[in-house]
């Protein structure tokens, strides 16, 4: 093999990283996305103005969104289930795991869900709740709220590794697998999110 050759067949792996890197990216912002779209149309009281909302996705974005996806990048792998109520997590039974720079598609990838460890209404309707202690003309998104712990309790993908702590500034999102043939078999919790966890007003109010 030349010298030229050689070079060419050592760049094609870096290639192909790049391009899984790129869907990998692509991925992650869209699952970033699914979570901001599904505040936007949690319009149960139809609490806040448009540009407030607007407002609460930038400061969001500032928060989170970084971080969000660069875990995209490290290994990810289904934390397994959540049992009963303040019962440790079982392990995955499915071994379903993902690292792009071993993987050549995105199908692993695909079989992981974000769970939420508070479940979404209830950090929805407290943060209205609180909010609509203010007058409805002009109130700010952030009116009474812990900013960043809002913006933890809907978008904190921080680690995949200490989904189980009790501390409240630990991950807000787990992956949890949807792949198995049978239903009651996966460990996604689907929309119900995760049980055996409470947002509290204490966390909550700024």
């Amino acid at each position: 093999m030349s010298k030229i050759s050689a070079n060419l067949h050592n760049r094609a792996p870096r290639s192909g990283l790049e391009v899984m890197k790129k869907r990998v990216g692509e991925v992650a912002r869209q699952r970033f996305y699914n979570i901001w779209k599904r505040v936007r149309a949690y319009r149960k009281y139809d609490m806040f103005d448009e540009s407030e909302l607007e407002a609460f996705h930038a400061f969001a974005k500032g928060q989170c969104y970084d971080t969000f996806v660069k875990l995209f990048y490290e290994p990810l792998f289904c934390v397994g289930e959540k049992r009963l109520e303040k019962e440790p997590f079982g392990p995955c039974r499915h071994g379903v795991c993902f690292n792009h720079v071993e993987q050549l598609d995105l199908t692993e990838l695909e079989k992981l869900d974000l769970d939420h460890k508070y479940p979404f209404d209830d950090t929805m309707d407290l943060w209205h709740e609180i909010g609509s202690e203010r007058p409805r003309q002009g109130r700010a998104w952030h009116a009474g709220i812990n900013r960043q712990m809002l913006c933890h309790l809907l978008f904190g993908f921080t680690s995949t590794f200490r989904s189980h702590s009790a501390d409240p500034w630990a991950t807000a999102l787990s992956l949890r697998c949807n792949a198995p043939v049978g239903e009651v078999d996966k460990c996604h919790t689907t929309i119900k999110d995760q049980k055996g966890w409470k947002v509290t007003e204490h966390m909550l109010r700024g």
